[in-house]
């Protein structure tokens, strides 16, 4: 998990619910507001999807970001600073 962010306009990700649970600080951390992330097969726990789709009865489930977490109540008692983007707000 080495890799920065903060650049990135579209984040995609083939990890199991552990596994995007565990990037989620990190993807609020340095992902910027409008940030795209398109997840395959596992959904964002908490977090509220934009759009839905299945491929061969594969689910890929896109988010977008701050909308994505608003409703997610552990999210939303973390403060999100990102120093990239001049719109830094709590989430």
């Amino acid at each position: 998990m080495n890799a920065d962010l903060a650049e990135a306009s579209v984040i995609t990700l083939y990890l199991t619910l552990f596994g995007n649970k565990t990037l989620k600080r990190k993807l609020l951390r340095e992902a910027n507001n409008g940030t795209r992330i398109v997840s395959h097969d596992f959904n964002i726990l908490g977090w509220a999807y934009t759009k839905k789709d299945d491929t061969c009865g594969h689910p890929i489930y896109l988010y977008t970001l701050p909308e994505a977490v608003k409703n997610d109540v552990l999210t939303c008692a973390y403060v999100s600073f990102n120093p990239h983007n001049s719109q830094n707000q709590r989430i």
